[in-house]
């Protein structure tokens, strides 16, 4: 679900792909209907050129649509005006910054941090299922926030990012109202920020705050109940951890390599 990533393990499944065939169009027939049916159309065929394979029918009927459709595409991409696309808006890029997370540490608070709704980091983040970000996380930020997030960030305890808070005062913020916004006792947020619980407006107060993952209701289903993990992700079960492409670790096949050295020194 990470555009970024999955495009990058594509682009790196790809350029295994070419190195395992040596032809770039091979290597893109592969990435469509995999290594394997490519490996068993060459030596049935004896040729390791897409377009032979073409002409033989030894590939796939999608496969052999989906070369060709990559190539125009490419075409007209280069050439637009020549297709009548010169007036087609693109939607403009997705800006952000990226901030290494050294400890698991809750989105809201890097929203937080940020100064931005908890919804804008979780658009910007899609590979995380829950809002939790693991140790070692690159989470993405709006642009130009990186600087400062990040200090806001080191100024919470590594062992607490996944429960406290910070807030911002803001004019007209009291000791009171920000303890009742989060539910906690005034004297606590003095307590954890050293007895300074400054109100100027701009400070940073950290917010010992005590993070409960949300608890779904139970649903009963005729004389049986149905329970849904508290925190759990509803909807399709597949990962989201990020759209990861495998690419095939098999050594070079030894005939197609040696066929598309044959054509090449042909050609």
């Amino acid at each position: 679900q990470d555009p970024e990533k999955s495009t990058r393990a594509a682009a790196r499944h790809l350029k295994d792909l070419y190195n395992e065939f040596g032809d770039w169009y091979l290597a893109m027939a592969a990435y469509n209907c995999g290594a394997g049916a490519v490996d068993k159309a060459v030596e049935r065929t004896g040729y390791a050129d897409y377009w032979e394979l073409l002409k033989r029918h030894a590939l796939p009927k999608e496969t052999a649509s989906y070369v060709p459709i990559i190539l125009a595409i490419t075409i007209m991409a280069k050439n637009p005006r020549d297709y009548g696309l010169e007036d087609v808006t693109f939607d403009d890029p997705i800006d952000y910054e990226s901030i290494h997370l050294s400890s698991p540490t809750n989105l809201n608070l890097v929203a937080d941090a940020t100064m931005q709704p908890l919804s804008a980091v979780r658009d910007l983040n899609p590979s995380l299922i829950g809002i939790i970000a693991p140790a070692g996380f690159e989470v993405h930020v709006p642009k130009g926030s990186a600087e400062a997030a990040r200090a806001a960030l080191e100024t919470v305890p590594a062992e607490n990012r996944l429960a406290w808070r910070l807030h911002h005062v803001e004019a007209g913020d009291t000791l009171d109202t920000i303890a009742r916004a989060y539910h906690l006792p005034a004297n606590r947020i003095a307590e954890v920020n050293h007895g300074d619980a400054s109100l100027q407006t701009g400070n940073l107060l950290l917010i010992p705050a005590v993070y409960h993952e949300p608890v779904q209701p139970r649903a009963r289903v005729r004389g049986r109940a149905k329970t849904t993990v508290a925190g759990s992700y509803k909807g399709k079960s597949s990962s989201r951890s990020g759209t990861h492409i495998v690419a095939s670790r098999r050594a070079p096949t030894t005939s197609v390599r040696r066929k598309v050295s044959q054509r090449n020194t042909a050609d």
